[in-house]
């Protein structure tokens, strides 16, 4: 899996979540679920927002359950990545800010870590004032016919991605 990351804004990675999801969608190895991060399936691999950076840009193999939090992450820097781009996808923007310190640090450019630590301090950590409210999709319907791929509601589909659009436009606005 690959590690070496160079740095980015916060809005950046996100913008690069929202990419990788996309691919992900397109690909038959995967499917999207929001209620998994990167897990190998009978026929594909499910990945939640923060799972399609690991299927496309960290090149987890597809064969391979991988979750931040547990010792299949590749490292506690990306793994507080991938929980802030979790945090993200909820519209939790302080919760996300407030991952990237620590190790995490270093795959953020220094005027985004700043940012990022201006906006956790001046809100004691709390979401309350950059909470941004996002529809709750969970990803391809929960029932599958035997024999058929997973469908999606392709207008709730649309619908979350407008909502994560509003999430990146806030990440922009608050410069981080």
């Amino acid at each position: 899996m690959q590690t070496d990351l160079q740095p980015r804004s916060l809005a950046d990675w996100f913008e690069l979540a929202l990419s990788d999801v996309r691919a992900c969608k397109e690909d038959p190895r995967y499917r999207i679920s929001m209620c998994d991060w990167h897990d190998p399936g009978v026929r594909q691999c499910n990945v939640c927002l923060a799972g399609a950076v690991l299927a496309r840009t960290l090149k987890a193999d597809p064969a391979k359950h991988v979750v931040p939090y547990w010792t299949t992450a590749p490292d506690s820097a990306i793994s507080d990545l991938l929980l802030a781009i979790n945090s993200l996808r909820q519209g939790l923007i302080v919760s996300a800010a407030s991952y990237m310190r620590g190790d995490a640090k270093r795959l953020l450019t220094p005027a985004s870590y700043e940012q990022c630590m201006r906006l956790r301090q001046a809100t004691g950590g709390g979401d309350r004032l950059y909470y941004v409210d996002v529809s709750e999709w969970l990803g391809a319907d929960n029932v599958e016919e035997e024999g058929e791929p997973l469908h999606y509601n392709e207008a709730d589909y649309e619908c979350w991605l407008a909502d994560m659009g509003r999430v990146l436009d806030k990440l922009k606005e608050l410069k981080l």
